[in-house]
């Protein structure tokens, strides 16, 4: 199942609204770095805020997905412990802890 999710994307706008969802889950009014302004960030080598972000084709020791929300300064395991929260939106979105501080974003099949 988690084979066919890897094949699709969300888009951009979703992607947006499921990590503002996974903000205000972690206490974060959504993009406050930006004044609330959706913002994608890239691994370029560029500072990033000590918030949750949302990333994209985002990379790590695991892989690359397309679509992760990254918080490398929040609390041990957070990813672990979020992705079996009932706040985060239902039906069109799957989660998975791609590691302990970054959340990956599938649509749901």
């Amino acid at each position: 199942m988690i084979g066919d999710r890897l094949l699709k994307n969300l888009t951009t706008r979703q992607a947006q609204v499921a990590c503002a969802s996974i903000a205000r889950a972690l206490g974060f009014s959504p993009f406050a770095a930006t004044g609330g302004e959706p913002h994608v960030y890239h691994q370029d080598g560029s500072s990033w805020p000590n918030e949750p972000v949302l990333v994209k084709d985002f990379e790590c020791w695991a892989g690359t997905v397309r679509w992760a929300v990254v918080w490398e300064g929040g609390p041990h395991d957070w990813a672990s412990e979020l992705q079996f929260s009932d706040d985060l939106p239902s039906g069109w979105l799957f989660v998975e802890a791609y590691n302990g501080w970054a959340l990956a974003l599938y649509p749901a099949v």
